[in-house]
């Protein structure tokens, strides 16, 4: 709504007001975003994962809660790793207040996934490193810092040094 009274009243609009800034045309010249968009923090994430020379040929997996942020977080994240050349991942959807942390943990660890992208719900990242701590699994988490919760440092082990990213 404010892009459109921006645009309306052609008056300049600088600051961060959404976390999905419209991609499409025409664009608003009026408006001018001072954060990249979900997408845009996640497809960065993905290059970045793809440039790691310990991650190359490894099991990825895209976890995501339901929702409009978490969808197109991943949808960035696979898109940017297919374009990448990342071998096939397996993807994580999980309803809201329902995500199962010690079942997510064990099933990549049996599948040995080395990289996780993780966009759920906020909070529940710091609950999956919990949970991969206690099953002696760290691998490489890459995660999106709008989404993560306050308690996400708390739930960092030695393990999971140099192997923690945050756009």
């Amino acid at each position: 709504e404010l892009a459109a009274v921006a645009a309306e009243h052609e008056t300049p609009f600088v600051g961060p007001s959404t976390l999905l800034p419209p991609t499409g045309t025409p664009i608003n010249r009026q408006v001018f975003y001072l954060m990249p968009g979900v997408a845009e923090q996640a497809g960065a994430l993905a290059n970045f994962a793809a440039a790691r020379p310990e991650l190359k040929g490894a099991a990825a997996a895209v976890v995501r809660a339901e929702g409009v942020l978490g969808a197109a977080a991943a949808g960035a994240a696979e898109e940017q790793l297919k374009l990448a050349g990342w071998p096939a991942h397996a993807r994580h959807t999980y309803a809201p207040n329902a995500f199962d942390a010690a079942a997510l943990v064990r099933q990549l660890k049996q599948a040995g996934t080395r990289a996780v992208f993780f966009f759920g719900a906020s909070g529940d990242e710091a609950k999956f490193l919990k949970e991969a701590a206690a099953a002696s699994y760290a691998p490489h988490v890459f995660l999106l810092g709008v989404l993560t919760g306050r308690d996400t440092t708390a739930a960092l082990t030695p393990a999971f040094k140099d192997k923690i990213f945050l756009s």
